[in-house]
């Protein structure tokens, strides 16, 4: 993947993050999941008779399902962060502070190439933060 590739996906990277950590809040919520059934029995001393007795409990199979599926969760959060830091750091090492911004604008914030010059540039088309972050990224 290219790092032109890698800043596109910054911001579905972001949204995937928020996604996952609500899955995993309402899976978390799900984790005492009670169950109830039913038995018979009866007492015993005479008289034996027969009765339904309810009974009530947490569904270890529940929650070992529940456990698999937040490990696998907490991972691809995990990677995803990873990859957003990786995004960061790339661009916290761009030297030139005007081509710095304009990736921060254009690729993490989703500003247009019109919006990011008038951010950065104040006066410039929206040809010059465009320009000159093609050429930055085309020496990757």
């Amino acid at each position: 993947m290219t790092i032109k590739e890698l800043l596109e996906e910054y911001r579905f990277l972001i949204n995937e993050v928020k996604q996952l950590s609500h899955r995993l809040e309402r899976l978390q919520n799900t984790k005492s999941h009670i169950v109830t059934d039913t038995v018979k029995g009866s007492s015993h001393q005479n008289p034996y008779h027969e009765r339904i007795i309810p009974i009530t409990g947490i569904s270890k199979k529940h929650i070992e399902t529940v456990e698999r599926v937040e490990t696998t969760i907490k991972k691809r959060i995990a990677r995803t962060r990873e990859s957003i830091a990786k995004i960061e750091e790339f661009i916290a090492a761009i030297p030139r502070s005007d081509i710095r911004q304009s990736v921060e604008c254009y690729y993490m914030r989703g500003m247009t190439w019109a919006d990011t010059a008038k951010e950065v540039y104040k006066h410039a088309t929206e040809d010059t933060p465009r320009k000159a972050v093609e050429r930055y990224l085309s020496e990757f």
